[in-house]
């Protein structure tokens, strides 16, 4: 994500005229033809939080992203549609991160305002099937989110991702609850680890 500032009296912009197609879709390399959801939506969360205004670009990404979003509320990777047709050409890399940092997107489009009514409603029904994917990844054994519902393999960082979403989402009590479980789950000793189980 490239950003400038024009002067100090001024608000930082972005410019993503390298990563982002005319139809909205955010590509993972300068260039190329990968669209992986999860690193746009973590570009732009992150460009928000900074002050960065992307509301044209945020915009055009859920006109993309939404429509393709799967019946059991994740997304997959898409390829090719730089020169053809944008095609589900892998699964995400995580459902859970892919989920959490969508609804995270959402919810902050929602409240910074940047959203019509339109936008809004679809907004909401995105983050409702998000939502409902999360909740099938939640391991209620150890209080933390499974990579893949079939999986049992949990990530530290996914795990502190969702915990943003649900923050985000302004739900509390699961947060802390979820706070508590990584804590108790991933860290040991003194020291912190990435994934259960501990992969080579």
């Amino acid at each position: 994500l490239a950003c400038s500032v024009g002067g100090l009296a001024s608000a930082a912009v972005a410019d993503l005229r390298d990563f982002q197609a005319a139809d909205g879709s955010v590509v993972v390399r300068v260039g190329g033809d990968v669209v992986d959801p999860y690193f746009a939506n973590k570009a732009l969360i992150i460009a928000m939080d900074a002050g960065v205004d992307v509301r044209k670009e945020l915009r055009a990404w859920m006109a993309w992203l939404l429509p393709r979003q799967r019946a059991d509320g994740g997304f997959d990777r898409f390829c090719g549609g730089r020169g053809a047709e944008w095609r589900a050409c892998m699964g995400a890399d995580a459902d859970d991160a892919t989920a959490a940092t969508t609804i995270h997107l959402l919810r902050s489009a929602l409240s910074r305002g940047w959203l019509n009514a339109r936008e809004t409603e679809q907004a909401r029904l995105a983050e409702r099937r998000a939502t409902a994917m999360l909740s099938t990844l939640y391991d209620d054994r150890n209080g933390l989110y499974r990579v893949f519902a079939t999986q049992p393999v949990y990530y530290l960082m996914d795990n502190i991702e969702v915990y943003e979403a649900l923050r985000s989402q302004q739900r509390p009590a699961p947060a802390a609850a979820l706070a508590k479980s990584i804590l108790s789950q991933f860290r040991s000793n003194g020291a912190w680890q990435p994934a259960i189980p501990l992969m080579d």
